[in-house]
């Protein structure tokens, strides 16, 4: 009997050291599956995050591109005839603005509707005769033998300022030569002379039509800047309109 109890005790506790034994195996094993299981998230997290910045750079970068491309529409859109004003060189454009302020020098506003009849009908004068916008021999068509002049429609001249300004208000009337009955101006048209000497500043891009060129004039020795004048310019790709002329003055 005390062999068969001891027996029985032995048993009792070998067992007992077994279960211990294999449930701290399994504790263990439940603890490393926690730590495998917030590694593979925090991993998962930080792969996800890295692709959602991925995505927002590639985003970013997309709509630079854009930008880029928008900006680059813009700048090639340009009227024909601004893309020719851009083009043309240093000294024609120097030329070009020469050419207008010794014929019509006192032509500054920043409205074309204040603009006097008489400095409109001398810009017509200009720019149909000396300014090679029109072909040669273009004004020959208003030539009268008789009285050695030229005798032009109001109606002429209103169609080449409406050209090249907006909103103009032409009163033939304040002209010399008007002649109320034909509704012509009986005038001399060419012979314009005298010289400047202009240096181009600038021409810079106010929008897709319209640029704004600014001169300056010097003395005949290129030593001293006398006046200045900003031109802007609308275009369109047969023509442009002035929209003001500004003067700043030295002396």
């Amino acid at each position: 009997m005390y062999k068969s109890d001891g027996g029985a005790v032995l048993r009792k506790y070998l067992l007992s050291i077994l279960s211990a034994a294999v449930l701290a195996s399994l504790l263990l094993s439940s603890c490393a599956g926690a730590g495998s299981s917030k590694a593979g998230s925090s991993s998962s997290s930080s792969v996800l995050s890295s692709s959602s910045q991925t995505e927002s750079s590639s985003d970013i970068a997309s709509a630079a591109s854009a930008s880029v491309e928008s900006s680059s529409a813009i700048t090639e859109s340009h009227p024909k005839m601004m893309e020719d004003a851009l083009n043309l060189s240093v000294k024609d454009t120097q030329t070009k603005y020469e050419g207008i302020d010794i014929c019509i020098g006192n032509l500054v506003f920043d409205d074309a509707k204040k603009v006097p009849s008489e400095t409109l009908f001398t810009f017509f004068c200009y720019i149909t005769s000396a300014s090679g916008e029109y072909p040669d021999g273009y004004i020959t068509k208003w030539y009268n033998k008789k009285t050695q002049k030229y005798n032009v429609p109001v109606s002429d001249i209103d169609a080449v300022l409406n050209k090249y300004f907006d909103g103009v208000k032409f009163d033939a009337t304040k002209i010399h030569g008007y002649n109320a009955k034909t509704k012509a101006v009986e005038s001399f048209i060419d012979g314009f002379g005298g010289g400047r000497f202009a240096k181009l500043v600038s021409r810079d891009i106010v929008s897709k039509d319209t640029l704004k060129i600014k001169v300056d004039f010097y003395d005949d020795q290129y030593k001293k800047v006398e006046f200045s004048k900003t031109y802007t310019i609308k275009y369109t790709d047969t023509t442009y309109k002035y929209q003001s002329i500004k003067e700043d003055k030295f002396y």
